[in-house]
């Protein structure tokens, strides 16, 4: 039968263990850039009237280094993909993001969605947006699609 004392020595070690792994997967997590990428659907506003239905790209850092965001995409299959130029937006790319910062870009929704369909995505299937920094990271978006909402 063990003692008290053994006991209590083996959850203390077996939580030292748990700690030290613990933070060993943090610190290598922290090592690694992250950007944050969000794809929405909505509308600019100017003054009391609305524009044309439009996509928003936001992307943040959430990381505690500037990271430069360096050009957007849509993967398709194939290993080709949709380049995003020319996108309306907070800032221009290549965009330091600085810790904790964020900007956002935007494209009309019906010229995005005509691009998306002759590249081969169907208007209910879904897509992601992947936003390359310049060591050529990548990161993915939430998936979304330009079907109906019901």
């Amino acid at each position: 039968m063990p003692t008290i004392q053994e006991i209590v020595t083996s959850a203390v070690a077996a939580t030292g263990l748990g700690l030290s792994i613990y933070n060993t997967v943090q610190a290598r997590r922290d090592k690694h850039p992250k950007l944050r990428v969000h794809v929405s659907f909505g509308f600019l506003t100017f003054g009391p009237e609305l524009s044309d239905q439009k996509i928003f790209f936001e992307v943040g850092n959430p990381w505690n280094r500037t990271i430069t965001l360096a050009r957007m995409y849509v993967p398709l299959l194939d290993k080709r993909s949709v380049a995003l130029f020319r996108l309306d937006g907070e800032h221009q790319m290549p965009v330091a993001l600085t810790p904790g910062m964020s900007t956002r870009f935007w494209l009309n929704s019906d010229q995005f969605k005509a691009e998306i369909i002759k590249a081969g995505i169907g208007q209910e299937e879904k897509f992601r947006v992947m936003a390359c920094d310049a060591l050529q990271n990548e990161y993915r978006s939430n998936a979304v699609s330009f079907k109906p909402m019901k």
